[in-house]
């Protein structure tokens, strides 16, 4: 892969069209149509179109929480003494329910989990 085929998939990943991204990767390219028609054509490419994928998957693992750290926030917001009680309980049946910890309901109907479920507590 060139430089400007890298330059080219990075810039798409950060946003802009087909056409800017090859205008941008390949600056002597003084025409729209043909940036166009280049970008398109590069598209078609084995190479590029599995670099894509890469850069796609490898935003998508960066961005998205995982499993585990979800838990660890809501361990941090159990354990943290200012969390309203309030929240320490819907974290606590939050992380419950993502540990596979719920079993029979603690209390009756319209009880306190009711309550928090409905923003009334």
């Amino acid at each position: 892969m060139t430089i400007q085929q890298l330059r080219f998939c990075e810039n798409l990943m950060d946003g802009m069209n087909q056409t800017d991204a090859y205008m941008a990767a390949y600056p002597t390219c003084k025409s729209e149509a043909a940036a166009r028609a280049n970008a398109s054509r590069l598209l078609t490419k084995d190479n590029i179109s599995n670099k894509m994928k890469r850069l796609q998957e490898k935003v998508v693992t960066e961005k998205t929480l995982t499993w585990k750290r979800k838990r660890e926030i809501l361990a941090s917001l159990i354990s943290n003494p200012q969390t309203k009680p309030m929240e320490v309980l819907a974290a606590l049946k939050l992380d419950n329910s993502m540990a596979g910890h719920e079993g029979p309901p603690m209390m009756s109907e319209g009880g306190l989990w009711d309550q928090i479920d409905k923003g009334e507590y």
